[in-house]
């Protein structure tokens, strides 16, 4: 039996897994790892708060600024990050089942049978609490499409919101710069891509130059409770922590 089985490869998913790895098992629909930041291309409100950190998570932000991922300025340069994050897990022994869905949950003695559709096939693993961290069964209360902007060398014209529910997420980088555009709750991608490309065909001349580069890989998801229990069945959403580096830590800080 497993201690914990923890639903998302996210940062909070992961510092928990990081604390008993082998006894631990982590699972998720795809393939990526701390896609609630990562792959929104959106690493929230920076990591400056230092003071406090965990052992592990101090040394996690040593070594993003050792390799320029996160700067003094408080900007993250986000595609250096999964690489790094990548070779952490591996670090402690985190394997994920990916591409793995949950077919059942069954209460069972002091734990739960769960029944996994992995690359693999079926099959049954018991675990004594789950920890779900990706917010997906949560209520949302803010869902935003985000997508990085291809700027051109020569444009100068600084970027401004020109209407309520468009804003710009900067990066570390010179013109790395993403869209975010609020959405509905209830828009699924065809509706959210749709709102996406109407919007931005409709931007000032002014921004003419600057395209859409790439849309994010997943919504931006804020929930109204972020964290909801019932027993040892535990939901926290990573993203609710704030950036990458806070939900890290709070992970590593978890009790089982």
């Amino acid at each position: 039996m497993y201690d914990i089985l923890v639903i998302g490869t996210t940062f909070y998913g992961l510092g928990v897994a990081q604390q008993n790895a082998k006894n631990t098992l982590v699972i998720d629909r795809g393939t990526k790892l701390g896609y609630e930041f990562i792959n929104t291309f959106n690493p929230g409100d920076g990591c400056e708060k230092e003071k406090g950190l965990s052992a592990v998570a101090a040394m996690f932000l040593k070594k993003m600024k050792n390799k320029r991922i996160f700067h003094e300025n408080g900007l993250y340069h986000l595609p250096a990050l999964e690489p790094m994050l990548c070779a952490w897990a591996d670090h402690f022994g985190i394997t994920p089942y990916f591409m793995t869905d949950i077919v059942s949950i069954t209460p069972k003695g002091d734990g739960f049978a769960v029944v996994l559709n992995t690359v693999s096939g079926l099959k049954t693993v018991m675990a004594a609490k789950i920890l779900d961290t990706t917010g997906n069964n949560l209520k949302i209360k803010s869902k935003a499409i985000n997508s990085l902007l291809m700027i051109p060398k020569n444009f100068s014209i600084s970027l401004e919101p020109w209407i309520n529910g468009c804003r710009f997420i900067y990066g570390a980088l010179s013109r790395q710069v993403a869209l975010s555009l609020t959405i509905s709750p209830d828009d699924d991608w065809v509706a959210a891509r749709r709102k996406l490309h109407v919007f931005w065909d409709s931007r000032p001349k002014k921004y003419a130059p600057v395209t859409l580069a790439m849309v994010a890989d997943f919504f931006d998801i804020e929930t109204f409770f972020p964290k909801k229990s019932n027993g040892n069945y535990i939901q926290i959403a990573s993203k609710s922590f704030g950036n990458p580096l806070a939900a890290l830590d709070a992970g590593i800080k978890w009790s089982f």
